[in-house]
Parts: C-alpha cells; structure tokens; sequence
C-alpha cells in the first residue's frame, strides 16, 4: 500500500495548493486536504478506516487554527467526512469536541453527508484479525489491544471486515501566516467501542498556534499522555519545525510511545519525524 499512500499524500498536497491559489485560508486547504485523503481508502480515515471490536468503524477527528479557532469529533458513526464535522463543531457551536450519538446528530443536522465507511478489504482483515484472536494469537495491527480481546472474540460472530493504513494530517500555513492543522482517523483495529484515541483532542493529536501547527499519528493513548502536538509546537516557540518535531519525538520515544509527527512552523519551515511508527509521507510547496 506505501505506493499507494505516497500518491495520495502527493494529490492531497496538490488539492491543498488549490485551495490557496483560488484565495482559501490555511484552515481551508487543510481541511480539503484532510477530506481528500479521508476519502482513500488507502488512509486509516473516512472511508476504509479500521473498525472496533463490534465491525463498526467509529472517527475521530480535529481541526485547529493558529488563532485558537478549534473543533473535534469523536467516535462519530456514518459521517462521510469526519474532519467536516469538526469544522462545524468549531464554527457552529459553542464547545470544541462532540462525541458519539450526539455528534452524529449534529452532522445530520448540519446537513453532512452519511456514509457506509466500511470496505470489502476492511471487511476482509477484520474477519483476519477475529481469527488471530480466536486462535490466541496477537494479529498485526494488535499489539496495543489488552482488555478489548474478549469483546472481539465474541464480536467475531458477527465480523465484518477492515484494512491497515494510517491516521491522515495536515498542517499549512498561508501567505497570510495564519497556521492550521487537522487530523482524521479510525483509531486502532478491534478497540473497544466509544473509545476515543488522540486524532480528537486538541494538544495531543492536533496543536496550532501563531509560531507552529502540527499533526500526530500512532499509538493515541502515548500520544494523549505526552500532550505531543501541543509539546511540539511549544518548542516551535524558539526552534524550526524539524528540530522541533525530532526534540518531541526524542521524547515520545524516551516514553516507550510509537508514532510520528507532521509540523509547519510560523515562518514557513517544514518538519516530520517518526520513531519507528510508519513511514511519514511528506510534499511541501
């Protein structure tokens, strides 16, 4: 899939400049990034994105401006576009996150499109995974799963399937210097339902202010106790955005916790870096 995945982050990246060229603002070509690529299956996000142990596929997602703007969602069903929804939580309400039955609500009343996310290849390697669990082994994609194992198993009855990919992010700034980030994703395969990672939480998978923006992706429960986002674009405050992103990263790998980051600093320099999570795919321009 990593052939796949690159061309993807490639067109998002594209779809993106797009989006500034015809006048957009940072937040806007994020996000049209972030709906791009949540509508690949190739990208845990959207549609194709892993499912929990009930075969349903539960997102999370958040969006943050350098200016404080914010919104999230989390464990939101049958949305085609999660990372719209968090859009609207931030410019229709008063709150930053919504979550579960209320936030479908909320997009339905918003008028966003619904969607069957699951796929015949998400089908295919959920019914994989409840075979590894039936039969005691841990499965790809499973290392992080503990006291979910018994609701999988009973869950295998009913499996429907999903494939692996990776949470999708973008951050951008504009010729204007205002910054954004946004981050989607299904969260990890066969989690509990209603368990809510760090794509949805601003600070730990998604962090923008007026010196840095950044996304994160891999194990949300580290990432959620380090706060990553917010700490990588702290140290934005005094550093460029790759000696930023490889400080965090030193301290998420000191932690014991697998993941990668994207970030975007207020003067325009770019920065990844990944402990060993997955291959960060990046295009700049």
């Amino acid at each position: 899939m990593e052939g796949a995945r690159a061309a993807g982050v490639a067109a998002a990246v594209e779809v993106a400049r797009q989006v500034l060229a015809g006048g957009g603002d940072a937040l806007d070509a994020a996000e049209a990034a972030a709906v791009f690529l949540e509508e690949d299956p190739a990208f845990n996000a959207g549609t194709g994105a892993c499912l929990n142990a009930e075969g349903e596929v539960e997102a999370d997602a958040s969006v943050m401006a350098s200016d404080g703007r914010s919104g999230a969602v989390a464990a939101l069903r049958g949305v085609r576009n999660p990372i719209r929804a968090a859009r609207r939580v931030m410019e229709r309400t008063d709150h930053v996150l919504l979550a579960g039955e209320g936030a479908a609500r909320f997009a339905a009343e918003e008028g966003l499109p619904t969607a069957d996310l699951v796929t015949a290849e998400s089908r295919r390697r959920y019914r994989e995974m409840c075979t590894a669990l039936e039969s005691g082994g841990a499965g790809e994609g499973l290392r992080h799963l503990a006291r979910g194992r018994d609701l999988a198993r009973r869950a295998a009855a009913r499996a429907r399937t999903g494939d692996l990919g990776g949470t999708i992010g973008a951050v951008v700034r504009d010729d204007r210097g205002l910054l954004a980030a946004a981050t989607s994703t299904g969260g990890m395969w066969m989690k509990l339902p209603g368990r809510v990672g760090d794509s949805a939480v601003i600070g730990a998978g998604t962090y923008a202010a007026p010196w840095g923006a950044a996304s994160a992706t891999g194990h949300g429960e580290g990432i959620l106790r380090l706060g990553l986002t917010r700490r990588c674009v702290d140290l934005m405050r005094e550093l460029g955005a790759q000696e930023a992103c490889r400080r965090a990263m030193d301290e998420a790998t000191s932690g014991g916790v697998e993941c990668g980051i994207i970030a975007v600093d207020g003067r325009g320099g770019t920065g990844d870096a990944t402990n060993g999570w997955m291959p960060t795919a990046r295009w700049t321009g």
